[in-house]
């Protein structure tokens, strides 16, 4: 019988089997012949048959020839793929003419990287990786795989490192991965996946790494990462999730980096992290946060990189804050925080880079950046700041760069930018510098620092002619003369 007259019967058979199912399965209350009903069932016998067209077009695929002894590598280097005895490599990524394993490519049973990365196939055959239980690193990225079947990577009991990113895949066989014990690397990221079970998951206690970035997925079930007791980086930005379970990374003692950007979370549970006193990252950016838990996080002071940029915060206080000592890098760029307020980051005294940009910020009170002494980074750029207290740096020693460009500056405190000794380098462009009496400190400062300006020379608004003029040009007699003649005219008055 030929293969695809098996395929045919396969299809025509289990399309019937499904029918009969959908049939047995419609609601007593509706009627054989109902619209509703048979639209129903229609659309999920689509469904269903185009999962099975998948699994179908593996089962037609050949698995190619796996050959044992020093003789297979001899014979590998004449098919399409390089064959590295030395490396006990096999590559056959970037074969373009692919869209399925090479049939008369010989693999040797001792290879350890085997590379089928950058191809176009679509679809596999079960039997493709059998025997090969020395296989330690397998790469399929990059291809046009939807449906991989239960039993593919059974034998592979020696891998440790997976990467199926870049293909089409929208689920995972419960027992895809259960004879994968020593995995240490699983790269599932831009594929189409929109649920995960834990069972997929129930053999990794050793995993290291995993990324699911850039899938569909919509929920995640509380007890999903459970058996992966030694993940230590996790990877689900790109993702459409909106709540995060309460106990969703409770099992995750170890994890040390957790990415959750790009995603559409509103809402933080108190106890979220508080089972993950080893996280070092956290990656939050680009979700529908409103409001944070007091504190963030009640458990894990270990953090020292914390991004909430992209959200929809309106305030931050020191009490968000207060249990993190060892933060270094803060990003709060592009929420709604308006107003900053006095003793903010009091807390965070590691604190070497905090990012406030796009945030439509008008007031900073003048004790808000106070006791970050090992502060060297700041950026208040793309605000709509007008002024800031005088000496709203003086705990700011250590301080190396300074962004305040695209604000709404006229002038700049007497004294603001005196308390920083080892600044290098800061940026004012794109204000409205309002070149009367109050711009000379800015001017003294600029003919005494020029090498510090990061950006172009800030230019005057105005007044009158003077806009356009360059700041650092102008003298008492540009911008003061006309007020000083008009002040000194004034009689005194009995």
């Amino acid at each position: 019988m030929s293969r695809e007259l098996l395929s045919h019967l396969l299809t025509c058979c289990l399309a019937s089997s499904l029918l009969t199912g959908l049939c047995n399965a419609a609601p007593a209350s509706a009627s054989c012949d109902s619209t509703e009903c048979l639209t129903e069932a229609l659309l999920r016998l689509e469904l269903e048959l185009g999962q099975l067209k998948k699994h179908v077009r593996n089962l037609e695929q050949s698995a190619w020839p796996i050959e044992g002894g020093s003789v297979a590598w001899q014979k590998c280097r004449k098919g399409v793929c390089h064959c590295g005895r030395h490396s006990r490599t096999v590559s056959c990524q970037q074969l373009r003419g692919l869209n399925s394993v090479p049939r008369r490519q010989v693999i040797p049973d001792s290879v350890e990287v085997l590379h089928l990365s950058h191809t176009h196939i679509d679809a596999i055959h079960e039997n493709a990786f059998r025997g090969l239980f020395r296989l330690k690193e397998l790469y399929v990225s990059e291809n046009l795989l939807e449906v991989l079947p239960a039993k593919l990577f059974y034998d592979l009991e020696n891998l440790s490192v997976l990467n199926l990113r870049g293909n089409r895949i929208t689920e995972l066989e419960k027992d895809l991965l259960v004879n994968n014990r020593l995995l240490t690397v699983l790269d599932l990221s831009d594929n189409r996946l929109t649920d995960i079970y834990e069972q997929e998951f129930s053999a990794l206690s050793v995993l290291n790494y995993l990324t699911l970035r850039n899938n569909a997925i919509v929920s995640l079930r509380p007890d999903t990462f459970r058996y992966l007791r030694s993940l230590e980086h996790l990877d689900l930005s790109g993702n459409r999730l909106s709540s995060l379970p309460d106990t969703l990374f409770s099992s995750l003692k170890v994890l040390q980096i957790l990415n959750l950007s790009e995603n559409r979370i509103t809402a933080l549970a108190d106890m979220t992290f508080g089972d993950n006193v080893r996280l070092v990252t956290l990656d939050l950016h680009q979700n529908a946060l409103e409001n944070l838990s007091e504190p963030l996080l009640q458990n894990t002071t270990s953090v020292t990189y914390l991004d909430l940029s992209a959200n929809r915060l309106s305030r931050v206080s020191d009490r968000h804050f207060e249990r993190l000592l060892f933060l270094r890098h803060l990003f709060l760029g592009y929420n709604k925080i308006k107003h900053l307020e006095n003793g903010t980051f009091t807390a965070l005294t590691s604190l070497e880079h905090l990012f406030l940009f796009g945030n439509s910020m008008t007031r900073v009170d003048n004790g808000a950046f106070r006791g970050l002494h090992q502060l060297k980074w700041l950026l208040l750029n793309d605000n709509d700041i007008k002024t800031l207290p005088a000496n709203v740096f003086k705990d700011l020693g250590s301080l190396e760069r300074l962004q305040l460009n695209s604000n709404e500056f006229h002038s700049l405190a007497t004294g603001l930018l005196d308390n920083l000794p080892r600044l290098r380098q800061v940026q004012l462009g794109k204000n409205p510098w309002h070149c009367d009496c109050f711009i000379l400190y800015l001017t003294h400062w600029l003919k005494l620092n020029r090498d510090k300006l990061w950006d172009r020379q800030p230019k005057c608004r105005g007044p009158g002619d003077l806009g356009g003029s360059y700041v650092i040009n102008m003298t008492f007699n540009d911008v003061c003369d006309g007020q000083w003649r008009s002040m000194v005219s004034i009689k005194g008055r009995v």
